[in-house]
């Protein structure tokens, strides 16, 4: 799920762009967010993004490989694992998809120094 996110976001960042990952303790869930600083994704287009072979451009002449399944395969591995995905952008600031787990559902201790955090 992870690479899946890493890749998305250096495919569809700015060339030379920031990609950040951050892992969080929210409510007791394990929150994995990646962002990065690319030209982000239209309100209407941001639901649309996690049903199978929807992709975020709409050009006739693509720009990214890909047949619009990632996002969707991505959520549905976080559900079956008791989570969810939660993807948050707007055109101009970046795109952050977080996948939220359940922490109880960790099988190795914490990570060390991982604390709560507010959801945001």
């Amino acid at each position: 799920m992870v690479v899946h996110l890493l890749d998305n976001a250096v495919k569809f960042g700015h060339r030379n762009g920031r990609v950040a990952v951050r892992i969080t303790l929210q409510s007791g869930m394990v929150a994995i967010a990646v962002a990065d600083d690319g030209p982000g994704v239209p309100p209407e287009i941001v639901d649309h993004l996690f049903r199978p072979f929807i992709q975020g451009e709409r050009s006739l002449v693509r720009q990214h490989e890909g047949i619009g399944l990632g996002l969707p395969i991505v959520r549905r591995f976080a559900q079956l694992h008791g989570g969810n995905v939660e993807l948050d952008s707007a055109p101009g600031r970046g795109t952050t998809v977080t996948i939220l787990l359940p922490a109880a559902r960790l099988t190795a201790p914490p990570i060390a120094g991982l604390k709560e955090s507010r959801a945001q």
